[in-house]
């Protein structure tokens, strides 16, 4: 990839989680992470560039990982069985998988600093 598109990159996927993980008003999110509504319009558009400490400061308030600002999303798929289960308890299903899909890819993302 080019120096271009992970720029592209990367202001799209701080928008979309920006908004995924509950931030639909932009000048909120500036404002936790010390920068101005203008500033933070500027990076998610991709005409200027995000420092890394302006970046990791967003990861942390967003409950990401600084990697998951430079990788296209993975589809989610979930498969769940019929059994009457209401839409707040199937949505906490949803949830509990998408927590066990991450602390997986956290013990694998370890595993590999050790080289197991």
């Amino acid at each position: 990839m080019d120096d271009s598109t992970i720029k592209a990159l990367v202001a799209r996927r701080l928008k979309e989680l920006r908004i995924e993980r509950g931030y639909p008003k932009a000048s909120d999110f500036a404002e936790r992470i010390g920068v101005d509504g203008p500033r933070l319009s500027r990076m998610e558009g991709g005409r200027q560039g995000i420092s890394t400490l302006v970046l990791r400061r967003a990861a942390e308030v967003l409950g990401v990982r600084m990697d998951d600002f430079f990788r296209e999303p993975q589809p989610q798929v979930t498969l769940m069985r019929s059994g009457g289960a209401s839409g707040a308890d199937t949505d906490r299903m949803v949830q509990w998988a998408r927590d066990l899909r991450t602390d997986l890819d956290t013990v694998a993302e370890y595993r590999r600093g050790l080289h197991v």
